[in-house]
């Protein structure tokens, strides 16, 4: 058996490749692209009307001086307490540990928590005025 050389690749490596590839190909399209997609678009400055200007680094500075200055800290922690209020509330509502019960706290969860605190010195267009 010495003379006997191994297929490089053998039938089971091509076949179990065979059926792992559509998993990866779903992980790349669904998973990968859109982190560095979201990476891409969060270095430019683009409301979505206007054509996008590359700013670099440019937004994660604004981001950290919000951060330094409690701004964006403070919001962030009402938003937190606002959505976990409307969630706990919901999740007691319907208390009973029913998939029925947890598939009509999941529907219902956006539309108790569907307000949204306005940034300082915005104004929340989303609300009739």
């Amino acid at each position: 058996m010495k003379g006997r050389k191994r297929p490089l690749i053998s039938g089971e490596a091509v076949s179990a490749a065979g059926f792992l590839t559509p998993s990866f190909v779903g992980l790349a399209l669904f998973s990968i692209l859109p982190i560095f997609g979201a990476l891409v678009i969060s270095l430019l400055d683009w409301d979505i009307l206007t054509p996008p200007k590359y700013v670099g680094l440019a937004n994660y500075a604004t981001l950290w001086n919000d951060l330094i200055n409690g701004e964006t800290l403070r919001q962030v922690l009402a938003n937190t307490v606002y959505f976990t209020a409307g969630t706990v509330h919901e999740i007691d509502f319907h208390s009973s540990p029913t998939s029925i019960s947890m598939f009509v706290t999941t529907i219902s969860i956006p539309a108790t928590t569907s307000g949204s605190f306005p940034h300082p010195g915005q104004t929340n267009r989303s609300l009739p005025s």
